[in-house]
C-alpha cells in the first residue's frame, strides 16, 4: 500500500485551512502528551519547577547542572546527561578490557549512543561479547536507576 503524501493525507482529513490544520495539530499535541505521555510529561513539568525553585538539576547520575536554561532545556539536560555519562562508563570498562586482554582493538571514538572501533574479524566476537555485557548488564548493577532491559 502506498503512503499518501503529507498534503493528501492532510485533504483527505477534510483538512483545508491553515487555522485548521493548527486546530487538529494542537488536539495531536494534546493527545500526545496528555494521554499517549502523561507520565513523562508530569515529569517534564517537575523538572521546570525544581530548575526554577534551586537554580540547577541533577542528572541521574549525580551531576549538578547549573546552566542557564530554558525551559525545554531542562527537560533535555539531564537525560542526555546522564546518557553520555553511561557511554563514557561502558568506554572505560571496554577499555580496560581491551589493555588487560592484550588485543589490537582501537576505540575510535563515539557519536550520541553510538560507539567505533577499529578490530580484526578475529577479535570482533570478543568485543562484541564485551560490549553487550557492560551496556547491558554490568552498567545496570553499577546504576540501578536503568530499568530497561
Amino acid at each position: 500500500m502506498k503512503t499518501p503524501e503529507l498534503k493528501e493525507h492532510i485533504f483527505n482529513k477534510g483538512i483545508t485551512t491553515y487555522e485548521q490544520y493548527e486546530k487538529h495539530m494542537q488536539k495531536v499535541e494534546d493527545y500526545y502528551w496528555n494521554d499517549l505521555f502523561a507520565v513523562h510529561n508530569a515529569w517534564r513539568k517537575e523538572q521546570w519547577k525544581l530548575y526554577q525553585k534551586n537554580g540547577y538539576l541533577e542528572s541521574y547520575t549525580g551531576f549538578r547542572l547549573y546552566a542557564p536554561m530554558v525551559r525545554n532545556a531542562t527537560m533535555n539536560y539531564a537525560p542526555q546527561g546522564s546518557g553520555s555519562q553511561c557511554t563514557f562508563w561502558v568506554l572505560n570498562h571496554i577499555q580496560a578490557e581491551i589493555e588487560n586482554s592484550g588485543r589490537d582493538i582501537l576505540i575510535i571514538g563515539y557519536i550520541h549512543d553510538s560507539m567505533i572501533f577499529e578490530c580484526s574479524i578475529e577479535d570482533e566476537a570478543w568485543l562484541d561479547e564485551k560490549m553487550w555485557w557492560y551496556a547491558t548488564q554490568a552498567i545496570q548493577q553499577e546504576w540501578t536507576w536503568i530499568s530497561i532491559p
